[in-house]
């Protein structure tokens, strides 16, 4: 993976774990962003993670394994945090989750 993608692949990573930090009780709201601009794409947090599926489907089996055994802690408190949307189509479980609209 060239270097530019890495530094993508880690500015995701932090976004994850932005939206996730600090612990709190309450439920998250994942916010739709519509800007098509490449540095804004991050702020959904369900792009963040979007990016991250990519990389571990790209990733060497090592650094695959690292990153995977991070963005499954990440998903279990992103599951526990928020909502399930019942009536979402949506292909990945990350974005069946209720959003602000």
């Amino acid at each position: 993976m060239e270097k530019r993608t890495g530094q993508f692949v880690g500015s995701a990573l932090r976004r994850y774990q932005e939206f996730l930090s600090p612990p709190r009780r309450w439920p998250l709201y994942p916010v739709p962003d519509d800007c098509p601009c490449p540095s804004c794409c991050l702020d959904d947090v369900r792009n963040a993670r979007d990016v991250l599926e990519d990389a571990l489907a790209q990733l060497p089996p090592r650094a695959r394994a690292e990153l995977r055994r991070r963005v499954m802690a990440l998903d279990k408190e992103y599951r526990r945090r928020t909502l399930p949307d019942l009536w979402s189509d949506q292909e990945s479980w990350w974005r069946r989750r209720l959003t602000v609209n």
